[in-house]
């Protein structure tokens, strides 16, 4: 009894158990559901090297003992070494894309959805659409696509509010083209090409998003077989720009796990 009770008392033990069910229970559908299940997989590890470091400060082990836990703690830390370098290696390139590379002769603007509050952009999207108004003002024979669905809490398209927006600021409806049943940027890009092609609609194209998402965006583009530039809008709060470069970094890994399996 002494024993079970020292067990449920002890916050590694907790950890664990936090960890391992949200590694196993946690999908692998979203960039969202994927950064929990990563996060799960820390918990795991931090309890596990936690234990060792205990392990290793008792001095009844036997020497036998003492190589086992030594191995099994160079271990641990060669796999959250590993981790470290995939994650920065992740942020690496993501910054990489952050300034954006846009085209000097574009013909196709394409602007990638974010969440809408009622009938109006966040200001993530708000960010997007204010910066792409600045490029279709200087480039006045340029088309845009307006590419998003409805989310599961959302009552309008991403794509209509974003019309309804540009519309607001002035710009000719004739130049707006809604893409209206995406739910993730590959979607995003794969049914703007669909669009581009039933209205021929020509390349170059620019696809405006927040600076995070513009190397994974531009990735993707390339795989639909698009030439594309990037216009980089910012993060409208500066709170925002360690959870979306953190969870950016799950996107794009996740990404390439697709991709290679």
């Amino acid at each position: 009894m002494n024993a079970r009770r020292t067990l449920f008392s002890d916050p590694l033990f907790w950890l664990a158990v936090c960890g391992g069910a949200m590694a196993v229970f946690c999908r692998m559908d979203t960039s969202f559901d994927f950064l929990m299940k990563a996060l799960g997989v820390i918990a795991l590890l931090a309890a596990w090297s936690l234990f060792l470091l205990r392990k290793n400060r008792q001095k009844d082990l036997s020497d036998r003992q003492k190589r086992l836990w030594r191995t099994a703690k160079a271990i641990t830390f060669t796999v959250i070494a590993i981790c470290l370098v995939i994650l920065l290696t992740a942020e690496g390139l993501i910054l990489s894309g952050a300034r954006g590379t846009p085209e000097s002769d574009v013909r196709t603007v394409i602007v990638l959805g974010a969440g809408i509050r009622g009938d109006q952009p966040s200001a993530t999207l708000r960010s997007r659409l204010d910066a792409a108004c600045e490029y279709l003002a200087e480039h006045p024979d340029a088309a845009v696509i307006l590419s998003g669905g409805r989310g599961d809490d959302e009552r309008r398209t991403e794509a209509s509010v974003m019309q309804a927006y540009l519309l607001r600021r002035g710009v000719e409806p004739g130049r707006l083209y809604l893409e209206d049943v995406s739910r993730n940027t590959e979607e995003n890009l794969r049914f703007s090409r669909q669009i581009m092609l039933e209205n021929g609609l020509e390349e170059p194209v620019l696809v405006v998003s927040n600076s995070y998402h513009l190397f994974r965006a531009a990735h993707l583009a390339r795989r639909e077989g698009l030439s594309a530039g990037t216009l980089a809008a910012p993060v409208p709060y500066g709170w925002l720009v360690p959870p979306c470069y953190l969870r950016e970094a799950g996107s794009l890994i996740l990404m390439y796990l697709r991709e290679i399996f």
